[in-house]
C-alpha cells in the first residue's frame, strides 16, 4: 500500500510540475491541482480505507517531485539554449529519477523517507521563492 501511494505520487508530481511550468500557471494553483489529481488516483488505487497512508507517505514525495520538475524546467530554459520540449522532458526525467531513488529509502526505515522529503521540500520551497525574482518566466 505504501509503495503504491509513493509511486503514484512520484509520477503525478513529476508530470504535474512539468505541465504547470509549460502552461505558465501559478505554482501554488498547480501544486493544489497536482494534489487533487493525486487524491483521485490514490482513492482509485487504494480505496478510501487507506487514504491516510496516501496522505502521510504520498504528499511529501509529491511535493518533492513536483518542485524538482518545475524548478529544473524553469532553470534549464532560462540558463541554457534548450528548446521547450527538451527542457520539459529533461525536467520530467530528473524528477522521476530523484523520485525513484527516493523510493529506495524505504529499505532503511518506513519513516525516514517522509522526514527526508519534508526537509527537501522546505529547501525547495525556499529556492522557488528566492529564484522567483531571479529567473524570468
Amino acid at each position: 500500500m505504501v509503495a503504491t501511494a509513493a509511486t503514484a505520487a512520484v509520477i503525478v508530481g513529476a508530470i504535474g510540475g512539468a505541465i504547470v511550468w509549460r502552461g505558465g500557471n501559478r505554482l501554488t494553483l498547480g501544486g493544489l491541482s497536482a494534489v487533487a489529481v493525486y487524491f483521485l488516483a490514490a482513492t482509485d488505487f487504494l480505496g478510501f480505507a487507506f487514504l491516510t497512508l496516501a496522505v502521510i507517505f504520498g504528499i511529501p514525495i509529491l511535493v518533492l517531485s513536483f518542485l524538482i520538475s518545475y524548478l529544473t524546467a524553469r532553470h534549464l530554459k532560462s540558463r541554457t539554449s534548450l528548446r521547450l520540449m527538451w527542457a520539459t522532458l529533461a525536467a520530467v526525467g530528473s524528477a522521476l529519477t530523484v523520485g525513484f531513488l527516493y523510493l529506495l529509502l524505504f529499505r532503511l526505515s518506513l519513516w525516514a523517507p517522509v522526514w527526508i522529503a519534508l526537509g527537501a521540500d522546505a529547501c525547495l520551497i525556499l529556492l522557488a521563492i528566492r529564484s522567483r525574482k531571479l529567473v524570468p518566466q
